[in-house]
């Protein structure tokens, strides 16, 4: 697992982009990418990009992680869920459905 330093979310190719999802409307809403073969090929990366409801995500600060697939797999297993308020909890069966896992299994 690595951090990209100063990761600009217009540096990622949008075929790249796999899933992106977004937590339930609220007054703070986050949005959380999977992104395959970026920056490297075989590198999963999860985007996380959060906002106030006076702004949209145009003004997000985005944080990119990228991880190996097995790495994905135990920090997606982690996550909570069935909270649709939760970006993560959204995107965790999708992320352990497509590389082949199952959700929790």
């Amino acid at each position: 697992m690595r951090v990209i330093a100063n990761f600009k979310l217009q540096d990622v190719p949008v075929w790249r982009i796999v899933f992106a999802v977004t937590s339930g409307r609220a007054w703070e809403m986050d949005r959380v990418l999977l992104v395959e073969g970026y920056p490297e090929a075989y590198d999963w990366t999860v985007i996380r990009g959060w906002h106030c409801s006076c702004f949209g995500f145009d003004s997000a600060k985005w944080d990119a992680t990228v991880y190996a697939e097995d790495e994905l797999r135990k920090v997606a297993q982690g996550w909570p869920e069935g909270d649709p308020w939760d970006a993560e909890s959204i995107i965790a069966p999708l992320i352990l459905s497509y590389i082949g896992k199952g959700w929790r299994g």
